[in-house]
């Protein structure tokens, strides 16, 4: 960022993906902090960062950056790990989300894990459950209350698979799969609301609805003419679908 200044390049916001443990999409990596067993939202304060951490200090980067004029967004999946070596908290989340029911669910009710190459076996909450939606949420409104992050990059979201999976407003993969990047957009804009700030959100997966919420990218690109010429392809197509930006 400093040296985009340096050279006179105007610069409104920085997305920064890899900050995250990757395990629940909701702490830095290299953060310390006493695990919370039974879901409960973090704050700031719980968090210490070593010196020698990837991300020695989120609240002063935030705040620097806010001070040169730059917006931040965070990148972010909605899937949750729960792998043993990921540790407790991911863990007893995952164990939550299949005890009260927060997950996205296959034919037989039990939580359907992500049956993909990118995060295989995660949990997906349901965001048409509005008590799943809304833990969700709140563990990651530190992020928004605390450290003043301007909006989210809503990855992903194409990782429902099956015409039988269950969702709680009774709809089923077959009608509810291709919806499911919609609710995910409209509920991370909702947080951002929520908070006084813009619903900054942009995603890569979409369907009818998303037009309503937030930014659209046509997905990870190659730097090619070729892949440039799909890029245009795809932005042209999105405009004739309603899709402003």
């Amino acid at each position: 960022m400093a040296r985009h200044r340096a050279d006179d390049i105007p610069i409104g916001a920085v997305v920064i993906e890899a900050w995250s443990d990757e395990q629940g999409f909701s702490t830095f990596n290299d953060a310390q902090f006493v695990p919370h067993l039974d879901g409960a939202p973090h704050q700031a304060s719980d968090f210490t960062y070593p010196p020698d951490a990837h991300w020695p200090d989120p609240a002063g980067m935030v705040r620097r950056l806010h001070e040169a004029g730059i917006h931040v967004v965070l990148w972010t999946i909605p899937l949750q790990a729960d792998e043993p070596e990921f540790g407790p908290e991911p863990h007893a989340d995952a164990r939550l989300m299949a005890e009260r029911g927060f997950a996205v669910r296959e034919d037989d009710g039990s939580p359907y894990r992500n049956r993909g190459w990118w995060f295989p076996q995660a949990l997906m909450p349901d965001f048409t459950d509005p008590d799943a939606r809304q833990w969700w949420l709140d563990k990651r409104r530190w992020l928004v209350r605390d450290l003043g992050i301007d909006g989210f990059k809503t990855d992903g979201g194409e990782h429902a698979w099956g015409a039988n999976l269950r969702y709680a407003d009774g709809s089923r993969g077959d009608e509810g799969n291709n919806r499911y990047p919609v609710h995910y957009a409209e509920a991370f804009g909702d947080l951002l609301r929520s908070e006084g700030r813009a619903p900054v959100t942009f995603s890569r997966a979409g369907y009818t609805g998303s037009q309503a919420h937030g930014l659209i990218w046509p997905g990870d690109e190659n730097s090619t003419w070729e892949a440039f010429r799909h890029s245009l392809n795809a932005g042209i197509t999105a405009s004739a679908c309603g899709v402003v930006y």
